[in-house]
């Protein structure tokens, strides 16, 4: 089997294949090609990234949910206290994750608006959605 290959190993996902030409057409000067392909990736960052804050936001909701059914449970007294730690450090984490998917939001949206108010026409050939 020696000297044999698969094609295993010759398969790329379409998006490592456009990849590939990318890197061929700067090779070849052709730039504008380029950035066309970088505009669309940028362009699908941000759908995706605007479609991403939904589940984010019935995550955080579930979490609190979760949290606060927890809570008696987690702050009731007891002789040796081993849940005060460990809920003090989930509901620190909880603040911060919470924190950050407003965050996330706000950013996505400001990306967003930026692209939606030209920053696609900036990028020679690329496509207006």
């Amino acid at each position: 089997m020696r000297g044999r290959s698969s094609a295993r190993f010759r398969d790329f996902s379409p998006e490592q294949q456009k990849n590939i030409a990318a890197v061929v057409w700067l090779y070849r000067g052709q730039q504008d090609r380029f950035l066309k392909l970088v505009a669309h990736y940028l362009a699908e960052a941000v759908t995706l990234g605007a479609k991403a804050q939904k589940p984010l936001e019935t995550y955080a909701e579930v979490q609190r949910k979760l949290s606060d059914l927890m809570e008696p449970f987690a702050k009731a007294e007891r002789s040796i206290d081993l849940l005060a730690g460990q809920w003090n450090g989930l509901t620190t984490a909880q603040a911060m994750a919470m924190a950050d998917i407003k965050a996330f939001g706000k950013e996505v949206a400001a990306q967003a608006d930026a692209w939606a108010k030209g920053g696609r026409n900036k990028v020679p050939g690329a496509m207006p959605r």
